[in-house]
């Protein structure tokens, strides 16, 4: 069953508790390791960012990250496999092995499309994560007070604080509806 942005937000909001997380940047390795998942860093090939592996016969879980890739797009797969994880645990075996094999989900034209499911509830979770709407909320209203939201260096210096890319953050913005329609045009 698909989850809803609600769904997601109180995950999100549960991890962060749960770790005593109150601003960015949010530590999404410690989030990781605190769910007893290994992270293990390689360079993988460029279409790979990452992957996880959960043993169906120990529940061990992994994190396979493509150290090649920058490091905001670094932050984002480990979120991303993280919701994975803790969304889609149990969905159909998905992420499970069994003796013969195991199961990949590969790019295909269907995911790059944004048309599957799971990797936008996966995308969802991770802006969710790495910029959690109350945070947003609350620098946005402090921005505001000063500094118009719409100046670019402004959202640069909120990317570097999230430890995301610029165009995360302006995309993530433009869903919460916290950017001002000038800097939009």
């Amino acid at each position: 069953m698909p989850k809803t942005k609600s769904n997601i937000r109180s995950l999100v909001e549960s991890l962060l508790k749960q770790a005593s997380v109150k601003s960015p940047p949010v530590p999404v390795d410690l989030l990781i390791r605190r769910q007893g998942i290994e992270i293990v860093r390689k360079n993988l090939d460029d279409d790979t960012s990452g992957f996880v592996y959960v043993d169906p016969k120990t529940d061990d879980a992994v994190i396979g990250l493509n150290v090649s890739h920058s490091k905001t797009r670094q932050r984002f797969t480990l979120a991303h496999e993280l919701g994975h994880f803790m969304m889609h645990k149990s969905s159909g075996g998905h992420l499970h092995v069994d003796d013969r094999d195991f199961f990949v989900r590969f790019r295909t034209k269907h995911s790059r499309e944004g048309l599957d499911i799971q990797e936008i509830e996966a995308n969802a979770f991770a802006a969710e994560l790495l910029m959690p709407t109350r945070f947003l909320e609350q620098d946005v209203k402090q921005i505001k007070d000063g500094v118009s939201v719409s100046e670019e260096k402004s959202i640069r210096i909120m990317a570097n604080r999230y430890g995301v890319s610029l165009q995360a953050l302006l995309f993530r913005l433009a869903n919460q509806g916290l950017l001002e329609s000038s800097f939009l045009e």
